[in-house]
Protein backbone atom coordinates (compact mmCIF):
# COMPACT_ATOMS: atom_id res chain seq x y z
CA UNK A 1 0.00 0.00 0.00
CA UNK A 2 2.62 2.26 0.73
CA UNK A 3 4.71 1.78 -2.33
CA UNK A 4 1.76 2.49 -4.57
CA UNK A 5 0.59 5.79 -2.35
CA UNK A 6 4.40 6.60 -2.98
CA UNK A 7 4.28 5.95 -6.47
CA UNK A 8 1.00 7.87 -6.60
CA UNK A 9 2.33 10.70 -5.29
CA UNK A 10 5.11 11.34 -7.41
CA UNK A 11 4.35 10.18 -10.79
CA UNK A 12 0.20 11.79 -10.62
CA UNK A 13 -1.44 10.72 -13.72
CA UNK A 14 1.75 9.14 -15.15
CA UNK A 15 0.92 5.98 -12.84
CA UNK A 16 -1.27 3.74 -14.18
CA UNK A 17 -2.09 1.02 -11.37
CA UNK A 18 -3.83 -2.14 -12.40
CA UNK A 19 -5.04 -5.04 -10.22
CA UNK A 20 -8.34 -5.13 -8.16
CA UNK A 21 -8.69 -3.78 -4.63
CA UNK A 22 -7.60 -0.26 -5.74
CA UNK A 23 -11.15 2.12 -5.56
CA UNK A 24 -9.68 5.35 -4.53
CA UNK A 25 -6.95 5.58 -5.66
CA UNK A 26 -6.53 7.92 -8.52
CA UNK A 27 -4.15 5.90 -10.36
CA UNK A 28 -5.91 3.18 -10.35
CA UNK A 29 -6.97 1.63 -13.98
CA UNK A 30 -8.81 -1.28 -12.68
CA UNK A 31 -8.33 -5.09 -13.50
CA UNK A 32 -6.52 -6.45 -16.18
CA UNK A 33 -7.70 -10.02 -17.65
CA UNK A 34 -4.36 -12.51 -17.68
CA UNK A 35 -4.83 -12.62 -21.63
CA UNK A 36 -4.76 -9.07 -22.07
CA UNK A 37 -1.95 -7.87 -20.04
CA UNK A 38 0.78 -7.34 -23.08
CA UNK A 39 -1.97 -5.21 -24.21
CA UNK A 40 -1.88 -3.05 -20.76
CA UNK A 41 2.16 -3.43 -20.86
CA UNK A 42 2.53 -2.16 -24.37
CA UNK A 43 0.76 1.31 -23.93
CA UNK A 44 3.72 1.51 -20.85
CA UNK A 45 6.73 3.62 -21.01
CA UNK A 46 8.07 1.70 -18.45
CA UNK A 47 6.41 -1.13 -16.22
CA UNK A 48 6.78 -1.40 -12.63
CA UNK A 49 6.86 -5.15 -10.88
CA UNK A 50 4.49 -5.83 -7.41
CA UNK A 51 5.98 -7.09 -4.87
CA UNK A 52 7.03 -10.70 -4.71
CA UNK A 53 4.76 -13.01 -2.76
CA UNK A 54 8.20 -14.19 -1.22
CA UNK A 55 12.08 -13.43 -1.04
CA UNK A 56 13.50 -17.08 -1.23
CA UNK A 57 16.52 -17.10 -3.70
CA UNK A 58 15.69 -17.37 -7.05
CA UNK A 59 11.60 -16.88 -6.22
CA UNK A 60 9.79 -14.88 -9.70
CA UNK A 61 6.28 -15.46 -10.90
CA UNK A 62 5.62 -15.36 -14.35
CA UNK A 63 4.28 -11.64 -14.77
CA UNK A 64 7.95 -10.22 -14.82
CA UNK A 65 8.43 -12.42 -17.73
CA UNK A 66 4.61 -11.31 -19.38
CA UNK A 67 5.82 -7.49 -19.18
CA UNK A 68 9.47 -7.91 -20.42
CA UNK A 69 7.79 -10.07 -23.53
CA UNK A 70 5.60 -7.42 -24.04
CA UNK A 71 8.73 -4.95 -25.10
CA UNK A 72 8.42 -2.90 -22.35
CA UNK A 73 11.64 -2.26 -19.74
CA UNK A 74 10.60 -3.94 -16.39
CA UNK A 75 11.36 -2.23 -13.05
CA UNK A 76 11.15 -4.88 -10.63
CA UNK A 77 12.14 -6.21 -6.98
CA UNK A 78 15.66 -7.45 -6.54
CA UNK A 79 15.32 -11.53 -5.05
CA UNK A 80 18.45 -13.08 -4.23
CA UNK A 81 19.52 -15.05 -7.46
CA UNK A 82 16.99 -13.76 -9.95
CA UNK A 83 20.48 -11.78 -11.38
CA UNK A 84 21.03 -15.14 -12.89
CA UNK A 85 17.36 -15.71 -14.54
CA UNK A 86 17.84 -12.48 -16.91
CA UNK A 87 20.88 -9.72 -16.39
CA UNK A 88 19.67 -6.57 -14.33
CA UNK A 89 20.23 -3.24 -16.38
CA UNK A 90 19.91 -5.09 -19.90
CA UNK A 91 16.60 -7.39 -19.61
CA UNK A 92 15.08 -5.80 -16.71
CA UNK A 93 16.10 -3.17 -13.76
CA UNK A 94 16.24 -4.38 -9.80
CA UNK A 95 15.69 -2.43 -6.91
CA UNK A 96 16.65 -3.28 -2.95
CA UNK A 97 14.30 -0.41 -2.00
CA UNK A 98 11.34 2.18 -3.03
CA UNK A 99 14.22 5.26 -3.62
CA UNK A 100 15.80 2.69 -6.20
CA UNK A 101 13.08 1.96 -7.54
CA UNK A 102 12.06 5.64 -7.86
CA UNK A 103 15.74 6.02 -9.58
CA UNK A 104 15.59 3.33 -11.81
CA UNK A 105 11.97 4.49 -13.16
CA UNK A 106 12.90 8.00 -13.68
CA UNK A 107 16.22 6.87 -15.53
CA UNK A 108 14.47 4.86 -17.83
CA UNK A 109 11.60 7.61 -18.28
CA UNK A 110 14.21 10.49 -19.02
CA UNK A 111 16.14 8.49 -21.74
CA UNK A 112 15.13 9.41 -25.11
CA UNK A 113 12.12 7.21 -26.34
CA UNK A 114 13.70 5.30 -28.86
CA UNK A 115 16.48 4.03 -26.12
CA UNK A 116 14.05 2.69 -23.74
CA UNK A 117 11.73 0.98 -26.68
CA UNK A 118 15.66 -0.87 -28.11
CA UNK A 119 15.74 -1.69 -24.34
CA UNK A 120 12.39 -3.36 -24.02
CA UNK A 121 12.46 -5.28 -27.84
CA UNK A 122 16.04 -6.47 -27.07
CA UNK A 123 14.96 -8.19 -24.00
CA UNK A 124 11.87 -9.23 -25.39
CA UNK A 125 13.21 -11.33 -27.60
CA UNK A 126 15.46 -12.49 -25.09
CA UNK A 127 12.42 -13.37 -23.01
CA UNK A 128 10.87 -15.54 -26.34
CA UNK A 129 13.99 -17.09 -27.28
CA UNK A 130 15.03 -18.48 -23.80
CA UNK A 131 12.09 -18.04 -21.42
CA UNK A 132 9.09 -19.01 -22.09
CA UNK A 133 6.67 -21.27 -21.03
CA UNK A 134 7.60 -23.85 -23.92
CA UNK A 135 11.30 -23.47 -22.78
CA UNK A 136 10.31 -24.32 -18.96
CA UNK A 137 8.06 -27.47 -20.08
CA UNK A 138 10.91 -28.86 -22.63
CA UNK A 139 13.51 -28.64 -19.95
CA UNK A 140 11.26 -30.20 -17.04
CA UNK A 141 10.20 -33.28 -19.77
CA UNK A 142 14.12 -33.64 -20.22
CA UNK A 143 14.89 -33.75 -16.66
CA UNK A 144 11.73 -36.35 -15.89
CA UNK A 145 12.87 -38.66 -18.72
CA UNK A 146 16.55 -38.41 -17.49
CA UNK A 147 15.19 -39.49 -14.32
CA UNK A 148 13.41 -42.66 -15.26
CA UNK A 149 16.21 -43.53 -17.75
CA UNK A 150 18.73 -43.47 -14.81
CA UNK A 151 16.12 -45.19 -12.87
CA UNK A 152 15.71 -47.87 -15.33
CA UNK A 153 19.42 -48.75 -15.60
CA UNK A 154 19.70 -49.08 -11.86
CA UNK A 155 21.39 -45.38 -11.03
CA UNK A 156 20.77 -41.94 -9.89
CA UNK A 157 20.22 -39.45 -12.63
CA UNK A 158 22.52 -36.72 -13.28
CA UNK A 159 21.84 -33.13 -11.66
CA UNK A 160 20.32 -31.05 -14.43
CA UNK A 161 21.87 -28.06 -16.06
CA UNK A 162 18.97 -25.39 -15.94
CA UNK A 163 19.86 -23.67 -18.74
CA UNK A 164 17.57 -20.74 -17.53
CA UNK A 165 19.54 -19.88 -14.52
CA UNK A 166 23.01 -19.39 -15.76
CA UNK A 167 25.48 -16.97 -13.75
CA UNK A 168 26.23 -14.25 -16.72
CA UNK A 169 22.91 -14.92 -18.06
CA UNK A 170 24.07 -16.67 -21.60
CA UNK A 171 24.47 -20.44 -21.83
CA UNK A 172 26.58 -21.62 -19.32
CA UNK A 173 24.39 -22.89 -16.70
CA UNK A 174 24.89 -22.03 -12.93
CA UNK A 175 26.40 -24.99 -11.08
CA UNK A 176 25.28 -24.32 -7.65
CA UNK A 177 21.49 -23.39 -8.47
CA UNK A 178 19.85 -27.25 -6.95
CA UNK A 179 21.00 -27.54 -3.76
CA UNK A 180 19.48 -30.75 -2.76
CA UNK A 181 19.36 -33.02 -5.71
CA UNK A 182 18.40 -36.43 -5.04
CA UNK A 183 18.05 -37.86 -8.82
Amino acid sequence: MELVKAFTKRYGRRFGLFGKGWDGNSSWQGPVPYAAQHEVYRRSAAALGGMPYAYYDYYTSDRPFIAIASGVPLVDWRVPGVDRILQPGRDWWLARSQEEMFGLCDQLLEMPSSDRVHLGEAARERVLAYHTQYHRCKEMVEIVRSIRDARLAGRRAAQPKLSFLSSSCTAEPAPDAILAWEG
